[in-house]
């Protein structure tokens, strides 16, 4: 829940104003690539990009907190060789999507039922020109592949930081690289954990600064980027916007116990936890 103390003021203009929707930049085939369609100012395209990484934050919270997760899958693909036929180009965004989109395929023709919510993430670690390998993160319900133990090269398992063991998918339902596999509580109780560590990959990038070291960054100004995937199935809370009395805020947070989570003094972010 978000309270917002200094309330909102609109102008009487506001109603009469008209606002030019039309795309920025579309795909054109003649041209051969993205042309601008309409001109606008620098400033305008920036806000406008950066509000798009926002609501992409807001979407996968929306969809990963109205959902029950079983499994937490890492999906990484090897770099295709004479010694390994099944890798791909794992530099190349388009063919990473693309074999991830085969995985999708594949789940859904085995579990019709099965959710899945998605983010990609670049490496840090960058090749001979400068290039990021892609891998994905994956909340998933409904998927009951044979599972292999993950170990290490002695053949020991390995663990996460709660002390649960590691899995891995077989190379027939994912020949494309490695993967690690985590089951999830069946109670939710790591939902809001889960959800909070893939939002992050969605806006992350890394870049090198002047002597060449590298660092996370937040990245929110890519134009048209596509920066998480879900199934259509999926559950999605609904935001409602109350304007109730300043001092009603907090009796009724209290009340449904919500405690504060964050306290500006323009925003006041309350949240639910379970017992």
């Amino acid at each position: 829940m978000v309270y917002y103390p200094q309330g909102f003021c609109f102008p009487v203009e506001v109603g009469n104003v008209t606002s030019d929707h039309s795309r920025i930049f579309e795909n054109d085939e003649e041209f051969g690539g993205i042309r601008q369609v309409r001109n606008v100012p620098l400033s305008v395209l920036f806000r406008n990009q950066r509000r798009g990484g926002k609501r992409a934050k807001k979407m996968i919270c929306s969809y990963g907190l109205s959902n029950l997760w079983e499994q937490f899958i890492t999906l990484t693909f090897a770099q295709k060789s004479k010694e390994n036929p099944n890798g791909i180009n794992r530099y190349d965004p388009f063919e990473a999507k693309e074999k991830f989109d085969l995985f999708y395929r594949h789940c859904k023709r085995l579990f019709p039922d099965c959710k899945i919510l998605a983010v990609w993430e670049y490496h840090k670690r960058v090749d001979e020109y400068g290039a990021r390998a892609l891998h994905f993160h994956v909340l998933a319900s409904g998927l009951k592949f044979p599972l292999k133990p993950h170990t290490d090269k002695e053949g020991n398992l390995i663990y996460t930081k709660a002390g649960n063991p590691l899995f891995e998918l077989t190379d027939k339902d994912w020949p494309f690289g490695l993967t690690t596999l985590a089951l999830l509580p069946l109670d939710g109780r790591d939902n809001p954990r889960v959800v909070n560590y893939i939002i992050k990959y969605c806006t992350k990038f890394y870049k090198a600064d002047e002597d060449g070291k590298v660092s996370k960054h937040e990245e929110t100004d890519t134009y048209g980027a596509h920066r998480y995937f879900h199934s259509r199935n999926l559950e999605c809370m609904e935001r409602e916007v109350l304007k109730i009395p300043d001092d009603e805020v907090f009796r009724i947070a209290a009340e449904n116990d919500y405690v504060v989570y964050k306290a500006k003094e323009n925003i006041v972010v309350f949240r639910k936890y379970e017992v």
